[in-house]
């Protein structure tokens, strides 16, 4: 993440929250605006070709600006005419394809084009059916209550047609249309702000590369109501006899402070908080938005965001050193089975007793991947360093495998949570610095191998079954080589560790062996 935009997003909150101080939301669209233009900015990553993006986006900012300018001359005409006929200037763009985060934006009438025209027709029309429905149901003050149910159907069409760029798209239009429709003046743009804030969400959970859980796992909904909370908190200012400075920069700090803790809990306890929290505090503050002190929550949020891209090489998995194996890749890239999903494991296998000698484990090429966790929230991991031998026989039942799989090689891609389980109440890695498997008994089943043994952890040895590969063999320029692979799994609170529902006792682990002579 650009540390320019991390910076330019906390500046323009931190501005936003001093100058409306004095001035009561009286600039607040014009900090909506300056929102505008950062997200358009970071959208500039999800362009895979950067040169189209930036014109793009150059016309985009262009557009709204005028917009914007021309409003401010003619504060007292009503010229929300233009704010559609305008649009007619999308059409240099007519058949043009952008690559945005894997995504084709195609601009013709049946795709992207059609957005900002939905975007710019919806104030008025959300704003006549209120109207209608007031007077014939005799109720008051519906216009919110559209509005937001509005939101909705924008932002589904918007993913529709045009994925997260669509959402983008429709909410330019939308906040074109609010800051000239003068009957919107008493709202101003905090509409259009919800919708930028919600595309920035989608460009910042793809560009980040973090898994997120789902909307129904735990830590989306400690986000949602956290934010809900927050902005009740911020409507009590509205209610509130006037405060120092002093006292609203304290009344500011608490909810942004917690914010951040719940963001970087993520590093100390996986599934608690992070970028799942952090979505479901920014949509729960909208959700609850009641026009209170809109420049303050629009300050926090910008600055939550600041905050939320600063975390994001803390929050990302660590990175050890990728390994694949070349050979592997091949094969699966080579399967006729192109338009399923192809492990190792689905590759046909070859007959052991084809390579029958006595074979060391090449560690550089080997590894162990394994999972475990309730299905939203699985933990994942390696065991980078696997060595031993395996004595094959041409009579299978006669070979042997020995495989000595050494802690100082494990890692859950996460330092913090690597160290708690190395310890005493996990792997005792000062006690046990290896795992161990020896085997019994190797049957061949179909073009597969059933091998029986014991396994070694934390000093309990268990019954063990796998199911193992010959995928592949032959002579490179290092010599004879032989590639297995396999998977299997176990219970954890067999040897020694508590068990726990919440982290998963069954652990589910693939493994590649590349074999030398």
């Amino acid at each position: 993440m650009s540390n320019l935009i991390i910076i330019s997003f906390v500046v323009l909150g931190a501005s936003a929250f001093v100058i409306n101080y004095k001035t009561k939301e009286k600039y607040y669209t014009l900090f909506t605006y300056l929102f505008f233009v950062l997200v358009s900015v970071f959208s500039l990553q999800g362009f895979e070709n950067q040169s189209e993006g930036i014109s793009l986006i150059s016309f985009l900012i262009m557009f709204v600006s005028l917009h914007v300018f021309l409003n401010m001359i003619f504060k007292k005409k009503r010229i929300e005419i233009l704010s559609i006929l305008s649009l007619a200037i999308f059409g240099i763009y007519y058949n043009s394809r952008f690559e945005f985060q894997d995504y084709p934006l195609l601009f013709d009438f049946k795709n992207i084009l059609i957005l900002p025209l939905l975007g710019a027709i919806f104030p008025f029309v959300v704003h006549y059916i209120s109207k209608f429905l007031e007077k014939v149901l005799k109720l008051e003050n519906l216009t919110d209550s559209i509005h937001t149910m509005s939101l909705g159907i924008l932002i589904f069409l918007g993913l529709f047609f045009g994925s997260n760029f669509g959402v983008f798209l429709v909410a330019i239009s939308y906040f074109v249309s609010e800051i000239h429709f003068n009957k919107f003046k008493e709202q101003k743009t905090h509409f259009s702000f919800y919708l930028f804030v919600i595309s920035l969400l989608f460009f910042l959970v793809y560009e980040s590369k973090i898994e997120i859980a789902s909307f129904l796992h735990g830590s989306t909904f400690l986000g949602l109501f956290i934010g809900i909370g927050i902005s009740l908190w911020f409507g009590k200012l509205k209610s509130t006899k006037e405060l120092s400075i002093l006292k609203r920069i304290i009344h500011f700090i608490i909810p942004l402070t917690l914010i951040s803790a719940l963001i970087f809990l993520e590093i100390l306890k996986e599934h608690v908080g992070g970028l799942s929290a952090f979505v479901g505090i920014i949509i729960g503050l909208i959700l609850k938005d009641k026009q209170q002190q809109k420049t303050s929550l629009l300050a926090l949020i910008s600055i939550s965001f600041g905050i939320i891209l600063m975390s994001i090489p803390f929050l990302q998995p660590e990175q050890i050193k990728e390994k694949k194996n070349d050979k592997i890749m091949l094969l699966t890239d080579n399967s006729d089975k192109k338009e399923e999903v192809i492990t190792p494991f689905d590759l046909p296998g070859k007959k052991l007793s084809e390579i029958s000698d006595s074979w060391k484990i090449n560690s550089d090429n080997s590894k162990i991947d394994f999972e475990l966790g309730p299905k939203d929230t699985r933990t994942k991991g390696m065991f980078k360093i696997i060595t031993g031998v395996f004595d094959i026989e041409k009579q299978i039942g006669n070979s042997n495998l020995n495989v000595t799989i050494p802690m100082t090689g494990f890692s859950t891609f996460n330092s913090f949570r690597d160290d708690g389980l190395k310890g005493s109440d996990y792997f005792d890695v000062a006690k046990f610095p290896n795992l161990t498997f020896k085997s019994k008994l190797i049957k061949e089943l179909n073009d597969k191998y059933l091998v029986n043994g014991i396994f070694e952890m934390k000093g309990i040895k268990e019954e063990f079954e796998l199911d193992l590969k010959l995928i592949e063999f032959g002579t490179d320029k290092k010599g004879e080589f032989a590639i297995l692979v396999g998977k299997s799994n176990l219970n954890r609170s067999k040897f020694g560790m508590k068990s726990d529902p919440k982290i998963g006792d069954l652990v589910d682990f693939t493994f590649e062996l590349e074999l030398r002579k």
